[in-house]
């Protein structure tokens, strides 16, 4: 209650804050005046004027006298004791009863982060990979062989040094195989393994390691012929393992209890890793390719897996040795000798199973493929045009003392097994010298060669025309015509003869990947590898390569897609004409290609080329390889782009042409200036023809 001065003037109870008379509510604290006031008053405002008297009650309840309408004190209640006040909080009346929240569901379909990295081995022992951590997005169920399979499409996507064909198993981050959960029996699950190691999603980290770095880091690279009894030990631990494990063990014994411990451990091992070979397919065949030096064993896995040429590509790809690099470092269009040079000068440093890398002088490229496949697919054209004229070595013993024949062996081999073309440049029956040996004494037409069967019906002709020849090819007899069964029996000799020396060199460079013994096992599927018959199933048209293009659309219904669409159908246009009709190309400047043995002066002609005007080539320029690819997996995309803002970039240049990233696989078409079949046809023949080598524009 508000108290009244001499002057007429109220205060608040509480607050003593100026009030005027008849309000009931204070302005400052709210407080009710009618409830409140200084000590002594009523509940009710007093209507005498002697505002000074006061009832003379003595209540416990009243307050002392307060000066300038302020309360001095405040009633007080009684105090409890510690017991008291202790039955009064925990008494029914003074609980307060929270209904419990219910807890939402998790759904074990909702996706989540978690981290991918790489390990290999190094230095005796699984190292991370730096800079090689992606995302992916997998649900809360995941089993590990799920995100084994999304880590995988996930690195094979965004990391073009990752082998998509190597065989991966899935590693917690101290290196175990995250097949079980870590310290059970029980099967790896995403949502459980979260909640056992207390961390978010996004700060768990899972690990991508080859198996052969796996067997590397544990020492257990086991030959392909103990493959059977390694199966029987794992059937046999998993049954035993099924069975109890403590029949005659005693409790109080430590000793026993060890070993049993260690048997447990020991069976637990034997079954994540019978497990992990059901689930891929390739286990064998990725097996066969740690065992190099066990011709025995290879056999043995290859003749049962290799069915068909896709079969030895894949064997020999997963040999590949993707962690070091065969590097050559040359200039485009270098000749054949010194290619040779600079292989077998490599091949004493590193082994040609590494990953091969190019470096063209001059040039401003970064070989992440595309190069390296380049440089195979002009080799590999040069050795069957020099050494290997008409399907048949030529006859040369110098090219076996300089290596040039095992070198080719060992080009033709890397070539298959990292992305270059098949060498389909040998006949049928330089091809069978590989694997078969032929009977000198009884020497049939199918072992000769059409250029060979062509010489002799010359010679059985006229042998007199041809006597240095016949001499020079090892008769020794009377050369005349009365011989002449004599002579070609002995030039039939002298050719298989040569040809099985040459063709054996050849192999021994094929036998860096094992495909010596895979084609001696396998000749049927390895023929369509190296016959030459069979290299017209290899050359691309039009219709293959626009199938390998992915165009990049703006969107549907817009003005920009409309251009778009045109410009697409004025690339297959000129791939139809490439295809179909002789075009012509432009001239460009080379380096000087003249072999080191010749010794004539070059004109000014030879310092100028024009690029092979067909959809192969062009087919090289967009990705590096000009034939077709021999499996499905190595089917690659073709990404068309288009620049709308070109002059935007540059309002004063004229003319714009198509860049190419063969590495990346990119095609980027600047539309302004190719937006007309005309104007398109002559700036992509034009960039074409200009533009074979890498360099900054």
């Amino acid at each position: 209650m508000a108290a009244k001065d001499k002057e007429n003037v109220l205060f608040c109870g509480l607050c003593s804050a100026k009030l005027r008379d008849g309000i009931r509510y204070c302005w400052g604290c709210g407080g009710d005046q009618t409830r409140v006031g200084p000590p002594g008053r009523t509940s009710e405002p007093s209507t005498s004027g002697d505002t000074n008297q006061q009832d003379n009650k003595t209540d416990k309840s009243e307050t002392a006298k307060s000066s300038f309408g302020r309360p001095q004190s405040v009633a007080r209640g009684k105090v409890l004791t510690f017991e008291q006040f202790l039955k009064k909080k925990t008494s029914k009346e003074n609980v307060t009863h929270f209904r419990p929240t219910k807890k939402a569901k998790s759904d074990p379909n909702e996706l989540v982060m978690v981290y991918i990295g790489i390990k290999r081995f190094k230095d005796s022992c699984l190292k991370t990979v730096k800079g090689k951590r992606l995302p992916i997005r997998v649900p809360k169920s995941a089993t590990c062989r799920l995100i084994l399979q999304k880590a995988t499409e996930k690195m094979t996507a965004f990391d073009r040094s990752f082998d998509a064909n190597e065989r991966y198993d899935l590693l917690y981050e101290d290196g175990s195989t995250a097949l079980f959960m870590p310290g059970t029996k029980d099967f790896f699950e995403l949502e459980k393994y979260r909640f056992e190691l207390g961390r978010d999603y996004k700060r768990i980290t899972f690990y991508l390691c080859t198996q052969s770095d796996i067997d590397l880091n544990e020492g257990m690279v086991e030959s392909s012929n103990e493959f059977d009894e390694v199966n029987e030990e794992m059937d046999s631990s998993v049954q035993s393992f099924a069975e109890p494990m403590g029949g005659n063990v005693s409790p109080g014994d430590p000793g026993t209890s060890q070993k049993g411990q260690d048997t447990c451990t020991s069976q637990d091992e034997q079954i994540a890793r019978q497990l992990q070979q059901e689930w891929n397919e390739d286990i064998e065949l990725a097996s066969s390719s740690h065992q190099g030096n066990d011709s025995d064993s290879t056999l043995h896995v290859t003749s049962t897996l290799i069915k068909d040429k896709q079969d030895v590509i894949y064997a020999l790809s997963s040999q590949v040795e993707g962690n070091d690099q065969f590097f050559i470092a040359t200039r485009r269009k270098a000749p054949l000798s010194r290619i040779f040079s600079l292989w077998q000068r490599q091949t004493k440093k590193k082994s040609p199973t590494c990953r091969i890398m190019v470096k063209y002088s001059g040039e401003a490229e970064i070989d992440s493929g595309a190069i390296a496949k380049e440089f195979l697919e002009d080799t590999i054209e040069n050795i069957a045009a020099t050494l290997f004229k008409d399907g048949v070595p030529v006859n040369s013993t110098h090219h076996v003392q300089n290596g040039d024949f095992r070198t080719c062996g060992e080009m033709a081999a890397a070539s298959l097994a990292q992305g270059g073309p098949p060498p389909c440049f040998l006949d049928e029956c330089a091809y069978n010298s590989i694997f078969t040996e032929t009977d000198l004494t009884n020497v049939d037409e199918k072992d000769l060669a059409e250029k060979e069967k062509v010489t002799l019906a010359n010679i059985t002709l006229d042998c007199t025309k041809h006597s240095d020849f016949i001499i020079e090819h090892g008769y020794t007899g009377v050369v005349d015509q009365k011989f002449i069964q004599d002579i070609i029996n002995s030039l039939k000799v002298r050719f298989v003869s040569n040809r099985m020396l040459y063709m054996q060199e050849f192999k021994k460079g094929l036998d860096v990947y094992g495909l010596g013994d895979m084609i001696e096992t396998n000749p049927d599927a390895c023929r369509p590898l190296f016959v030459k018959d069979f290299k017209k199933d290899l050359v691309p048209d039009a219709d293959y390569l626009f199938s390998l293009m992915e165009p990049i659309f703006s969107e549907e219904g817009s003005t920009k897609r409309v251009i778009e669409e045109s410009i697409m159908d004025y690339i297959q246009d000129v791939l139809i004409a490439l295809d179909d009709t002789p075009v012509s190309g432009y001239p460009a400047a080379v380096a000087w290609n003249r072999d080191e043995s010749e010794n004539d002066v070059p004109t000014s002609e030879e310092l100028f080329e024009t690029a092979e005007m067909s959809v192969g080539g062009v087919m090289g320029w967009l990705t590096g390889q000009r034939h077709k690819h021999v499996t499905s997996k190595e089917m690659p995309t073709i990404r068309i782009k288009f620049d709308h803002e070109c002059l935007l970039r540059n309002p004063n240049h004229k003319v714009c042409f198509p860049l190419i990233g063969a590495c990346g696989r990119e095609l980027t078409i600047p539309v302004v200036h190719m937006d007309k079949a005309e104007k398109f046809k002559e700036l992509f023949i034009l960039a074409y023809c200009k533009g074979q080598p890498f360099a900054k524009p």
